[in-house]
């Protein structure tokens, strides 16, 4: 009678024994999961696009205000009237300058925008031909410009970059 007390224990305490390991292991694949870094898509609206800026420097801006804005377009279109008006009350504008290239064959636009939890990330896609390309032969400074809604979460710009082949 007691060995048969003594499998009973054991075959109980090895039962408990992987029930708890199949806990543990479960419990450590959903913190695993949970800890994945969460975003969400965000919508934007492209205002304008193409080759030719005035603005010859690489950069982003934020622009925030009316008065911004039109000193901007002023800049970038100087022969252009001014852009329509927009509401910066719960918009704010992104303008991604390529800078000056030598050639044809560039672009930049945004490919999309994350709210994350932290910050707002923007992915920039940068559009670069392959050497021995055969392109247009005009100086080009290529932008992007949208609007996106406000956020008092931080900007991160994330480029990256993709090189087309002209085969």
């Amino acid at each position: 009678m007691a060995n048969k007390n003594l499998i009973i224990r054991t075959i109980v305490l090895i039962t408990a024994t992987v029930f708890f390991i199949i806990l543990a292991i479960t419990g450590t694949i959903k913190n695993n999961v949970n800890q994945e870094e969460k975003f969400i898509e965000i919508s934007f609206q492209k205002i304008a696009e193409g080759p030719y800026g005035n603005i010859n420097q690489k950069q982003t801006k934020i622009i925030k205000s009316s008065v911004e804005w039109a000193d901007f377009w002023t800049e970038m279109f100087p022969t252009q009237m001014i852009a329509s008006a927009l509401n910066f009350i719960d918009k704010i504008v992104i303008a991604i300058l390529q800078g000056q290239k030598p050639t044809g064959g560039y672009s930049i636009k945004i490919e999309k925008i994350l709210d994350k939890e932290d910050y707002i990330e923007i992915i920039i896609k940068e559009t670069l031909p392959e050497e021995n390309c055969f392109l247009t032969q005009f100086i080009t400074s290529p932008y992007f410009i949208a609007t996106m809604k406000k956020s008092n979460k931080p900007l991160k710009f994330v480029i990256q970059e993709e090189k087309f082949s002209c085969q």
